[in-house]
C-alpha cells in the first residue's frame, strides 16, 4: 500500500519537510506502507501531485501553523483535487509548531478540506510542539511519549487504509452523484 506524506509548507528546508522525511523513514522501516513525500515547496500543485495522490491508499498531512491556519499552498492542494482523487482514503493530520500551538491547523483542515474531496480524516491526529527539538528517532525532550503515539497512529492509518480499500469502489459509485456537497 502506498502512503503519500504531504509536506504542507511553502518554505524550502522547512520543519514540515524535515518531519516528513523522518516520518518517511519510520514508515518505510516499520509499516506495510510504501511512502512517498510530496514537498509542496519544491513541487507545485498540479498534475504530478494529483497523480501521486491518486496512487496513494492513505495520506499523512504534515501541516505547519501559519497565522493560526494551514498554509495556502496546502489548501490549494485540497481545493484543486478533483473528486475522486482523495475520496474515501484515510488521512492522518500531523500538525507542527515551533512553540506550544499547533491545534488550529488541525481544526482548519478538518473544517475546510473534506467536503468536496471526501477525504477521511482519522479521529486521532498528532501535534508536534516545539518541533525544533523533535529528533530523527521521533523523540522529543518535552514530550517523551511522542514516538509511541506516532507509532500507534501509523498502525491505525494502516488499518483504516486496508478496510477502506475494500469498500472504496462502492463508495465512489454511490458518491459520484453528490460529489460537490450536500
Amino acid at each position: 500500500m502506498e502512503v503519500l506524506i504531504i509536506a504542507g509548507s511553502p518554505r524550502m528546508d522547512s520543519q514540515s519537510s524535515r518531519v516528513s522525511k523522518i516520518l518517511e523513514s519510520y514508515v518505510r522501516d516499520y509499516s506495510v506502507f510504501t511512502p512517498t513525500v510530496l514537498n509542496l515547496a519544491a513541487q507545485p500543485v498540479g498534475s504530478h501531485s494529483h497523480e501521486l495522490a491518486s496512487r496513494a491508499e492513505a495520506f499523512i498531512v504534515v501541516v505547519p501553523e501559519h497565522s493560526g491556519m494551514a498554509p495556502p499552498v496546502l489548501k490549494e492542494f485540497f481545493i484543486s483535487s478533483e473528486y475522486p482523487v482523495l475520496a474515501h482514503k484515510p488521512a492522518l493530520i500531523v500538525s507542527i509548531s515551533s512553540g506550544l500551538g499547533g491545534s488550529y491547523p488541525v481544526l482548519d483542515l478538518r473544517a475546510t478540506t473534506y467536503k468536496n474531496t471526501k477525504i477521511c480524516y482519522m479521529p486521532d491526529h498528532l501535534i508536534i510542539r516545539d518541533v525544533h527539538n523533535f529528533g530523527a528517532d521521533m523523540s522529543s525532550s518535552a514530550y517523551p511519549g511522542l514516538g509511541r503515539r506516532i507509532s500507534a497512529c501509523v498502525q491505525m492509518l494502516e488499518l483504516y487504509a486496508r478496510q477502506l480499500s475494500a469498500v472504496r469502489a462502492d463508495l465512489l459509485g454511490v458518491g459520484a452523484a453528490i460529489s460537490y456537497g450536500m
